[in-house]
């Protein structure tokens, strides 16, 4: 009995290993694909840094009101849709998504071109403390030569289908968020399509 249960915790440990790899693997590949190595300004760009934990309850939930009201099957998420894209897993997939709670973001698990950081709920408001605009400026000044702020949300999967969501922010009128959609093409996760969600 104990060896049956061993077996089935050590399954159960692979199993989440394993989800989380490719988690990080579809992270870095939003980050590599959406971060240049350059800002407008030409500097370099060394840095991006990533919320511990992703605030987008707001958006899900917009999500999930839209996906229950059938949006999702009737709108504009299915207009630009590839056709490698099955839309009945993406439903699936948009369903679990919208219904997921963001997990806790290990930066040292990223595999980028530049440095990730990551930066606590609390940790990036102190910057906006005075309520004023210049919380951008004393974010670049701490933290210098950066690509931003990114947020991510649980990836999900359906069938060979993965999707997440996730935010960039650069200042405060500069932003967006977009669900990606990735398609698992023999043992590698490959990019396939963004669905913009909302943008500034």
């Amino acid at each position: 009995m104990k060896s049956i249960a061993l077996t089935i915790l050590l399954m159960f440990f692979v199993s989440s290993s394993f989800a989380q790899e490719n988690d990080y693997t579809v992270y870095s590949k939003i980050l590599n694909r959406n971060i240049g190595l350059r800002n407008n300004n030409g500097d370099d760009l060394v840095r991006v840094e990533v919320r511990k934990r992703c605030d987008c309850n707001k958006e899900l939930r917009e999500l999930a009101k839209s996906f229950n009201e059938g949006i999702a099957e009737l709108g504009y998420f299915d207009e630009s849709m590839p056709s490698s894209v099955d839309k009945s897993e993406f439903h699936k997939a948009l369903e679990m998504l919208v219904k997921s709670r963001a997990p806790k973001i290990n930066s040292d698990l990223f595999q980028t071109q530049i440095e990730v950081n990551s930066i606590s709920r609390n940790g990036f408001r102190r910057f906006f403390r005075n309520d004023d605009n210049d919380g951008w400026g004393r974010f670049y000044k701490k933290y210098e030569q950066s690509a931003g702020l990114y947020s991510f949300s649980k990836v999900v999967y359906s069938g060979s289908l993965a999707l997440v969501y996730w935010e960039m922010e650069v200042s405060h009128d500069y932003g967006g968020g977009l669900i990606s959609i990735l398609l698992l093409d023999g043992t590698e996760f490959k990019y396939v399509h963004d669905v913009l969600v909302w943008i500034r």
